[in-house]
Formats: structure tokens, C-alpha cells, sequence
């Protein structure tokens, strides 16, 4: 009588282990999952964070090609304005020399009523003229506003570029962090798996024990007092469906 209960005594303290290495192998379980959640999170952060950096470089590029080629533009109307202004101020001289002259003639006509018809030749010839240079006040007058509405676009469109730069800094700030975050993070989940991976073994080769099913079959007999063979079905189930399980992690 002794002998019998030294033993069951000694099933039930394994008995305990078993329960308890299945409660660290969930613990760990769910330690596992919440590492893999993790980093999978971050995995897509990071992706999109590399995404935002790609289009701002994009736009980047972009805003530098509009900035060069409205620079280009503003460059060839100062050019133009200023051969404008030139024929502006020729003009301008040309009309003060036929104001001058109109003057004359007007001076002239008094005197000579006979050469009408060329006086009224040069009074034609100034209208034209005058005409002429009104027509290229205007002409100035609209390059004049476009140069001033092309210097206004570009003033804005730095002020744009600024911004876009300042967001990009700030994103690649960001993404330098993540990166950082994701690196520690996926070290951890390589030594986790690692560590599960050794942990699966051990609970692997206790599992095909010889001896821990003899122990487990005693101790399940001495509850249901089944036939044997009941019995061990019962544990080649249970053995069947531990390292499944482990072999699906």
C-alpha cells in the first residue's frame, strides 16, 4: 500500500508539470502574437512613410522644372520689356520731333496756305504715328502686367516649394525613426522565434518520450479506469493534436 501511493503521488507532481509548461508555452504564445501584430504594423508604416517620401521627391522634381522654366520666361519678358522700353523711348523721341515739326508746319501753313495738301499729308503721317505709339503704350502696358503677374507666381510658387521642403524633412525625420522602431522590433522577433523554436523542440522530445507517455498513461488510468487501448488512443490523440499545433506556429 505504500509502494501504490509513493507512485501515484509522483504521477500527480508530473502530472502539475505538464499543466504548467502548457501555460508557458501560451504565455509565450501570446507574447508571440502581440510581437508579430507589431511588426507587421510597422512593416506597413514603414511602407507607407517610403510612398509619402517617394511623392514628395516627385513633386520636389516637379516644382524645380516649373521654378527653372518660369525663371526661363521671366527672363526672355525682361528682355522684351526692356527692347520696349527702347522703342518706347525712340518713339517717344520720334513723337517729340514731330511735335516739334507739326509745330513748324503748323507755323508754315500760315504762312504758306498754298501747300495744303502737304500739310495735310504730315498731319495724316503724325496721326499714324500717334496712333501708332498709343498702340505701343498698350503693348507695353500688357507686358508690363504679365512680367509683374510672372514675378508674383514665382514668389508664390518658392513659398510652395519651402513648404513641400519642410515636409519632406519632417517625413524623413519620421521615417528615420520607424526605421529605427522596425529594427529593434523585428531583432525581438527573431529571438522570440528562436527562442520558441528551442522551446517547441524541448516540448517536442518530451512529448515522444517513452517514459512521459508511460507516466501519462498511468496517471489518466487511475482517473477513468478505462481499457488500455482506450486509453492510449486517447493519449496518441492528445500527443497528435500538441505537436500539430506546435508544428503550426
Amino acid at each position: 500500500m505504500g509502494n501504490t501511493s509513493s507512485t501515484n503521488c509522483d504521477i500527480e507532481n508530473k502530472s502539475n508539470i505538464i499543466y504548467e509548461f502548457v501555460d508557458i508555452d501560451s504565455n509565450l504564445k501570446k507574447e508571440y502574437d502581440k510581437f508579430k501584430t507589431e511588426y507587421d504594423l510597422l512593416k506597413n508604416e514603414l511602407y507607407s512613410k517610403n510612398n509619402i517620401i517617394n511623392n514628395l521627391n516627385e513633386k520636389i522634381l516637379d516644382s524645380d522644372k516649373t521654378t527653372k522654366s518660369l525663371l526661363d520666361d521671366n527672363e526672355i519678358l525682361k528682355n522684351e520689356n526692356k527692347n520696349l522700353k527702347n522703342e518706347h523711348n525712340l518713339l517717344k523721341d520720334k513723337y517729340n520731333d514731330l511735335e516739334y515739326n507739326k509745330l513748324d508746319i503748323e507755323e508754315k501753313y500760315l504762312e504758306q496756305s498754298d501747300n495744303l495738301d502737304c500739310i495735310t499729308y504730315l498731319k495724316n503721317k503724325i496721326t499714324t504715328l500717334e496712333n501708332e505709339n498709343k498702340l505701343n503704350i498698350v503693348k507695353y502696358n500688357d507686358e508690363y502686367q504679365r512680367n509683374k503677374l510672372l514675378s508674383n507666381n514665382l514668389k508664390e510658387l518658392s513659398k510652395e516649394k519651402n513648404k513641400i521642403n519642410k515636409l519632406y524633412n519632417k517625413s524623413e525625420e519620421d521615417y528615420n525613426t520607424l526605421k529605427l522602431t522596425y529594427q529593434q522590433i523585428n531583432k525581438e522577433y527573431k529571438d522570440l522565434q528562436k527562442k520558441y523554436t528551442v522551446i517547441s523542440g524541448n516540448v517536442y522530445n518530451t512529448l515522444k518520450n517513452k517514459h512521459f507517455k508511460k507516466n501519462l498513461y498511468q496517471c489518466i488510468y487511475n482517473k477513468i479506469k478505462s481499457e488500455p487501448y482506450v486509453i492510449n488512443q486517447i493519449i496518441d490523440d492528445l500527443l497528435l493534436i500538441i505537436i500539430t499545433k506546435l508544428n503550426n506556429k
